[in-house]
C-alpha cells in the first residue's frame, strides 16, 4: 500500500513539494547518535535509480522490489535492474504489490496500473473507470483480491477481465468527498478504509467495504488514515502527522498511546511487524521497536536514528531492510550486533587496542592518542593521558578498585575521575593480575616484569620483546617472547618445548579453559592449545576464519573467542564447531584488537570501533542460500531459462548466468557448479557466468549451487539441461537412407546378373538334394537284397541240417520284415516305435541263425515317447548286423548282445555293444576273402550318414553322429561299443 496522503485532487503537486521540501530539511539537520547495529548502505551510487523511495518488497523468487522516484527496480544482491516501458507516462511510483500467484503490481503518480510477471510488465487498461479518475493506492487482501482507492471511488479489480466495480455504498457522491489512500485488514477478513473530512464539517469517517453491517467510526479533525495489521489479527490505525494511533475494535478506535508520547515527535509513515513479534513504528526520525505491549527497546532510541524510514521488511535471511526519503536503502542483518563509534556517540577515537572489565560491569577501553574511557550504562566517560600515547594493555584491580593502564611510555591509573601516574615503563605489551599474591606480570617491548604492587617493587624476568603475559590456576605466568614460550614457577623461568614440533615465536595473546588447557593467540598459525606437553592446533583447515589471532577470551559456556584479522570466531571446545561473525552479520569491523566479556555480553575492539552483542547469539547463518539460473544465451542470443532446451547441432555456444540470493554475504557469494557429462567434479567460482563452446552434439545437465559468506551451500540446486542435436548426416535416420539408397543403387546396378547366379544355384541346390534323396534311396533299396541274402542263407542252412520247424519259422519272420522293409523304405522318417518294432523283429531272426546261442539285451528307456520320436530308417539295424557278422560269430561260445535307447539333451542315443572278437581279431579272421571285400553294411549306414548330414545342413533338421569305440581288457579285446547320436526331430 502507498503512504502517499491527499487532500483534494488540485492541491496533490503543491503538498509533495512542500513535503519533500521538510525532509530534506529535516534530514539535513539529523543523524545518528548513539549505540546502534551496523547497517550497510545502498544508495544511486551502486545503481539505485533513485534515494527516494516510497514501496518496498521481497517477492517469492527472492528478489528485492524498490518503487521510487526515478521508476521501480528490483535488486537480486548484486545489481539493481529498473523495469522499464514504453506506456509509462511518469517514472515515479506510489507503490509496489506483490500478489498470492507471485504477479508484482505497481502504480505510479500518473495513476496507471502496471502488473510484473516473469519479467514482463503490462500496462493494465481498466475497464469501467470514470474518466479522469487518479488512484491513490492498491490494495491486496488475504483472499488475493485487489482493492483501488480513486479520487473518485473504490473500487474492486477483476484480474481476468480487468474491469472494475465501485462500491458505491461508500461514496458519498453529494459532497463528491475520496476515499482514503490507505486500506486495512483487521480480524475476520475484515478490509477497513476511511473517507477524509467534508469541506462543511472536520469528521473523518472510517468504514468497512465488505462488512457494511459494523459501524462507522467518526473522528474529528483534517487529517489522513493508514492501517496496518498484526498478526494477532488487530488492525492499527494512525495518522501522518497527528497524535492519533489505535486499534479499531467494537465500533471504536482504542488509543495505544497518549497525545504527548514521544512517539508523536515525528510524522508516522508505517506501523510493521517482524518476524520475532517486534512493532516498528517507522517516523521521519527513525524506526523505534517495541515488543507486542508495546514497550520500547533499545532504550526508547530509534535505530537508524534522523533518517525518514518509510519502509521496512525482513528478507528470507531475517535481515531488516529500512527504505528511507533521500537516503537509499539500509540493511541491517542483525538487531543483536550493537556498535558504538567515533560518529555516532561521544567516544573520542574508534581506534582501539584494549579492554577490561570491573566488577560494576564497567568497561575500560582504552584507544590511541592517550585516550581512555569507561562505558557504564550506554555512557562513556573519557580520560586522556598526560601524552597521546596508545593504550595497549589494562585490567581492574578488586581491592583498590583501580583501573590500570599500560601505555606506550608507562603505568597510569584511574582514581576518583582523574588519571594519576604510576611509573616509567617501556612500552607495554600485556597485562595479568595475580590477586593470590597481589603482582602484576607485564609484557613489554624489551622484557617482563613482576611488580608487587603493595610495595611497587619490580623483579625483571628476562632482557627479550615480551608479547603477552598470562598467570594461570596452578600458579604459573606464562611469558610469550621472541625466543619462544616460558613459564615462571617456583622462582624458576622455564621454557616450554613441544616434542613434536617448535612453538610459534609470535604469540599474541594467553586464556586458559575450564579444563587447564593453556590456549594460545599466534600471529600466523591459528590457535594451539597446550595440555600435559598435548598439543591442539585450530586453524584456517579447521575452519578459522584466519590464521592470524590478535585476541583470545573464555566465556562460561566454555566457548573460546578469536579475534582475527577476519572476523570473531566462537570455537565450541566441546564439539570443535566454529562460528563467524564479520561485518556482514553486523561487525563494525573484521580487524580485531581486543576482547572482553561483561555480564554474558561479549565486547568487541577494532579499528573502527567498538562492537557488542550477547555470547549466546547464533552467529551462524542458518538459511541456505536459494540460486537460480537467471540468463542463457545460445550461440550470443537470449533466450529464456527453461528445465530443458532442445538445440542444433550448430547451437553449440552456450553462456549460463546464475545468482545466488544471500542480501547478508553482500555479493560475497562462491558457487559451485559441475556438468557431469563432461566432467563429475564440482568446481567452485565466484564468477556469475559459465560459457561452454562447441559443445559435441548430446545431452548436457548444468548443475549449480550458491554457497553463503558462512560457507552453507544450497539446499536446492538449479540446472538446466541442453539436447544438441545431431548434424543430419550423422543422425541414424539418414545413415540409415543413405545405406539404403546405397543398396538399393547396387541391386539396380546387379539385379540381372545377382538374379541369373540365384536362379542357377537354385537349379544346382534343387539337382543336388533331388540327387541326394536318389542316392539315400539307392541306400535303403540296396539293403533289401543283403537282407534277403543272410536271410536266405539262414533258411538253406537250416533245410540243410532238416530244420524245417526252425526254417518255417524263420521264413515267417522273415517274410514280416520284408513287408516291413518295404514300407520303410519309402519313407524318409519314421518312428521310434516303429523302428523299435523292426529290430526286434530283426534279432529274433538273428538269434534263431545263430540258435540261441547269443543273449539279446534290448533296453528303452521308459519315459522315452517312442511314438513321437522320427529316426531314418534301417539305419541301426546294419549296426547291429555288424555286430553279430564280425563280432560275435567268431566267438567259441555264445555271446551278448546289449541295445539301448536313451534321450540326453535334444539327442536320441542308440549304444549298441556286444562281447565279441573286436574289431582287430575280425579283420585277422576275414583275411581270408577275396581282396577288395568290404562289410557293406557299416559302410552303407556311414555313406548314409553323410548324405542324412548333407542334407540336414541344407536345412532338412536332422543329425546323426556315429562313434565306435573297441573295449579293452587290458590288452585283449573284449566286443565293440557302437553310439549313435540322432537329433530328435
Amino acid at each position: 500500500m502507498s503512504f502517499f496522503f491527499t487532500k483534494d485532487q488540485q492541491n496533490i503537486s503543491t503538498h509533495f513539494c512542500y513535503l519533500w521540501w521538510c525532509i530534506f530539511l529535516f534530514v539535513l539537520v539529523t543523524r545518528l547518535h548513539g549505540q546502534e547495529p551496523i547497517a550497510f548502505q545502498y544508495n544511486d551510487q551502486d545503481g539505485l535509480p533513485s534515494t527516494t523511495i516510497y514501496g518496498l518488497i521481497q517477492d517469492h523468487e527472492n528478489y528485492i522490489w524498490l518503487a521510487t522516484e526515478h521508476g521501480v527496480c528490483k535488486f537480486d544482491g548484486k545489481s539493481f535492474k529498473t523495469i522499464q516501458s514504453s506506456e509509462m507516462e511518469g517514472q515515479e511510483f506510489l507503490d509496489v504489490e506483490i500478489d498470492q500467484d507471485s504477479v508484482i503490481w505497481l502504480i505510479n503518480f500518473s495513476g496507471q496500473l502496471f502488473k510484473v510477471d516473469h519479467n514482463n510488465i503490462e500496462n493494465v487498461v481498466l475497464k469501467g473507470l470514470p474518466d479522469q479518475s487518479q488512484f491513490f493506492d492498491i490494495f491486496i487482501d488475504s483472499k488475493n483480491r485487489i482493492w483501488l482507492a480513486a479520487n473518485k471511488g473504490l473500487y474492486l479489480f477483476n484480474r481476468q477481465t480487468s474491469e472494475v466495480k465501485i462500491q458505491d455504498y461508500y461514496y458519498n457522491k453529494k459532497d463528491q468527498r475520496r476515499i482514503s489512500t490507505s486500506f486495512g485488514e483487521g480480524s475476520n477478513q475484515t478490509i477497513w478504509t476511511s473517507q477524509p473530512p467534508s469541506p462543511a464539517a472536520d469528521t473523518i469517517t472510517l468504514f468497512s467495504p465488505t462488512h457494511p453491517e459494523l459501524p462507522a467510526i467518526h473522528l474529528a479533525g483534517r487529517y489522513a488514515l493508514r492501517f496496518s495489521e498484526l498478526t494477532s489479527g488487530k488492525l492499527i490505525c494512525f495518522a501522518y502527522h497527528n497524535p492519533l494511533l489505535g486499534y479499531i475494535d467494537s465500533g471504536q478506535l482504542i488509543p495505544i498511546f497518549p497525545k504527548d508520547h514521544p512517539i508523536f515527535n515525528h510524522p508516522i509513515y508505517q506501523i510493521k511487524e517482524d518476524r520475532a513479534g517486534n512493532i516498528w513504528i517507522l517516523t521521519s526520525g527513525g524506526a523505534y521497536c517495541f515488543d507486542q505491549n508495546f514497550n520500547a527497546k533499545n532504550n526508547g532510541e530509534p535505530y537508524l536514528s534522523g533518517y525518514p524510514v518509510v519502509r521496512m521488511i525482513q528478507d528470507g535471511e531475517n535481515n531488516y531492510w529500512f527504505a528511507t526519503f533521500g537516503d537509499g536503502i539500509f540493511v541491517m542483518p542483525s538487531l543483536e550486533l550493537q556498535s558504538y563509534s567515533s560518529i555516532q556517540s561521544n567516544l573520542p577515537s574508534n581506534k582501539i587496542f584494549s579492554l577490561s572489565t570491573n566488577d560494576k560491569g564497567e568497561l575500560l577501553i582504552g584507544m590511541d592518542e592517550g585516550w581512555v574511557s569507561i562505558l557504564h550504562e550506554g555512557k562513556f566517560q573519557n580520560f586522556r593521558l598526560p601524552k597521546k600515547v596508545r593504550t595497549m594493555a589494562s585490567f581492574y584491580h578488586p581491592k583498590n578498585k583501580y583501573f590500570y593502564v599500560g601505555s606506550d611510555q608507562g603505568m597510569y591509573y584511574l582514581k576518583n575521575n582523574k588519571v594519576h601516574y604510576l611509573n616509567k615503563l617501556s612500552s607495554i605489551k600485556s597485562f595479568s593480575y595475580d590477586e593470590k599474591n597481589n603482582y602484576l606480570w607485564s609484557g613489554m617491548s624489551y622484557s617482563a616484569l613482576r611488580i608487587n604492587l603493595s610495595t611497587l617493587k619490580r623483579f625483571k624476568l628476562n632482557n627479550e620483546r615480551t608479547f603477552s603475559v598470562f598467570h594461570d590456576s596452578k600458579d604459573r605466568t606464562w611469558i610469550a617472547t621472541v625466543k619462544g614460550l616460558f613459564y615462571y614457577s617456583q622462582d624458576s623461568l622455564i621454557q616450554f618445548n613441544s616434542p613434536t614440533e617448535p612453538i610459534p615465536k609470535r604469540i599474541t595473546s594467553i586464556q586458559e579453559s575450564k579444563d587447564g588447557t593453556i590456549w594460545l593467540a599466534t600471529y600466523g598459525q591459528g590457535v594451539w592449545g597446550i595440555n600435559d606437553q598435548q598439543i591442539v592446533k585450530i586453524n584456517e583447515q579447521d575452519g578459522l576464519s584466519s590464521n592470524i589471532c590478535k585476541a583470545l577470551i573464555y566465556d562460561s559456556n566454555q566457548h573460546l573467542w578469536v579475534g582475527t584479522d577476519k572476523g570473531l570466531n566462537k570455537i565450541n571446545l566441546s564439539t570443535k564447531k566454529i562460528e563467524l561473525a564479520n561485518n556482514l552479520d553486523g561487525l563494525i569491523s573484521n580487524e580485531i584488537n581486543a576482547l572482553a566479556i561483561v555480564d554474558e555480553k561479549i565486547w568487541v575492539g577494532t579499528p573502527k570501533g567498538l562492537s557488542s552483542f550477547d555470547v549466546n547469539t547464533p552467529l551462524q547463518n542458518t538459511t541456505p542460500p536459494p540460486v537460480k539460473i537467471s540468463s542463457i544465451r545460445i550461440n550470443d542470443e537470449l533466450i529464456a531459462p527453461l528445465p530443458e532446451h532442445e538445440l542444433a547441432h550448430f547451437e553449440n555456444r552456450i553462456e549460463i548466468r546464475f545468482i545466488g540470493f544471500s542480501y547478508q554475504s553482500r555479493n560475497n557469494i562462491k558457487y559451485k557448479y559441475q556438468m557431469p557429462e563432461l566432467d563429475s567434479s564440482w568446481y567452485i567460482t565466484t564468477d556469475h557466468v559459465i560459457r561452454y563452446s562447441r559443445l559435441n552434439p548430446g545431452t548436457y545437465t548444468f548443475n549449480v549451487k550458491a554457497i553463503n559468506s558462512d560457507n552453507l551451500a544450497s539446499e536446492i540446486m538449479a540446472s538446466t539441461r541442453f539436447i544438441i542435436k545431431k548434424p543430419y548426416y550423422k543422425e541414424t535416420w539418414f545413415t540409415i537412407l543413405l545405406f539404403s539408397c546405397l543398396i538399393g543403387l547396387g541391386i539396380a546396378l546387379l539385379y540381372f546378373r545377382f538374379d541369373s547366379i540365384r536362379r542357377k544355384e537354385k537349379e544346382e541346390q534343387e539337382i543336388t538334394q533331388r540327387i541326394n534323396q536318389l542316392r539315400m534311396e539307392a541306400l535303403q533299396s540296396q539293403m533289401n537284397p543283403h537282407f534277403v541274402f543272410n536271410a536266405l542263407n539262414a533258411i538253406l542252412h537250416l533245410l540243410s541240417i532238416n530244420d524245417r520247424k526252425s526254417a518255417m519259422n524263420y521264413l515267417a519272420l522273415f517274410a514280416r520284415l520284408i513287408r516291413l522293409i518295404f514300407e520303410h523304405s519309402k519313407q524318409k522318417m519314421i518312428s521310434l516305435e516303429n523302428e523299435l518294432e523292426f529290430l526286434r523283429l530283426y534279432l529274433k531272426l538273428e538269434k534263431l541263425r545263430f540258435e540261441d546261442k547269443i543273449a539279446v539285451h534290448l533296453e528303452v528307456e521308459p519315459e522315452l515317447p517312442i511314438h513321437q520320436i522320427k529316426v531314418p530308417p534301417l539305419l541301426i539295424q546294419p549296426v547291429i548286423e555288424n555286430a553279430f557278422k564280425h563280432g560275435l560269430l567268431h566267438r567259441e561260445e555264445g555271446g551278448e548282445l546289449f541295445l539301448q535307447f536313451r534321450k540326453k539333451d535334444q539327442f536320441l542315443i542308440c549304444t549298441i555293444e556286444d562281447n565279441g572278437v573286436g574289431r582287430l581279431k575280425a579283420e585277422e579272421l576275414n583275411a581270408w576273402r577275396p581282396k577288395g571285400y568290404k562289410s557293406s553294411g557299416l559302410q552303407t549306414t556311414k555313406e548314409r550318414l553323410a548324405i542324412l548330414n548333407g542334407i540336414s545342413n541344407s536345412g532338412i533338421n536332422n543329425k546323426v553322429e556315429l562313434l565306435i569305440e573297441d573295449l579293452m581288457d587290458g590288452n585283449q579285446p573284449m566286443g565293440t561299443r557302437v553310439q549313435l547320436r540322432i537329433r530328435i526331430v
